[in-house]
């Protein structure tokens, strides 16, 4: 499967969204798919305008502007985010949202005009937002027209679920790889039953 992650924010940034983003790529390219993102942050040597550039074997299209502290904002991009996707023959689209995401909002526009099958996912609690997007009707319309919510958390889909009441909004908690944050010195400091010590008596 040919998949395209979609987030206003990644590497070099820092932050909850971006990391997730990065390592959910890592995961589906090494389970076998093909793996490509697209955002409005510059990369690692100021990429921009479109520039692509391999991040540990992902493609990642820099579809930034140069704007004061590489602000991910780029209200340019959906002409040319929707040739690419067309172009890239994309099986289905992964948006990553945030509290607020005007690279990603558009990327679900564009992804819905271009037939491409698309997920959404919010790495956040919408506040206040709420409100706006009550308002705009924009979440009841993607989920009208097909699109898969999610969140990261029930408290994060709450607001979700009221917002597109028909829709199914599915809880899709952030991956913890165990394996990368367990101590060498786990097993000799627990001991082999999980006791403190290692001759298991406690103390």
């Amino acid at each position: 499967m040919k998949v395209a992650l979609l987030s206003d924010c990644y590497l070099p940034r820092l932050g909850g969204i971006e990391v997730q983003v990065h390592d959910l790529a890592g995961w589906l390219r090494r389970a076998g798919h093909e793996v490509e993102v697209f955002t409005a942050t510059p990369g690692r040597a100021g990429e921009r305008h479109g520039a692509v550039e391999l991040v540990d074997g992902v493609p990642v299209h820099h579809l930034a502007l140069r704007l004061p502290g590489d602000l991910p904002v780029n209200p340019w991009a959906p002409p040319e985010l929707r040739r690419r996707l067309l172009a890239g023959g994309f099986d289905v689209a992964h948006v990553h949202m945030g509290v607020v995401s005007p690279f990603a909002r558009d990327a679900v526009d564009v992804a819905l005009a271009a037939g491409v099958p698309t997920a959404v996912t919010w790495h956040c609690v919408l506040d206040a937002m709420e409100r706006v997007l009550a308002v705009s009707g924009r979440v009841r319309r993607w989920a009208g027209r097909g699109v898969a919510l999610s969140a990261v958390s029930r408290m994060a889909a709450r607001p979700l679920q009221r917002l597109a009441p028909d829709a199914r909004v599915t809880v899709l908690p952030n991956g913890i790889d165990v394996d990368r944050w367990r101590s060498s010195t786990a097993a000799t400091v627990l001991g082999p039953q999980g006791h403190c010590g290692t001759d298991g008596a406690g103390g």
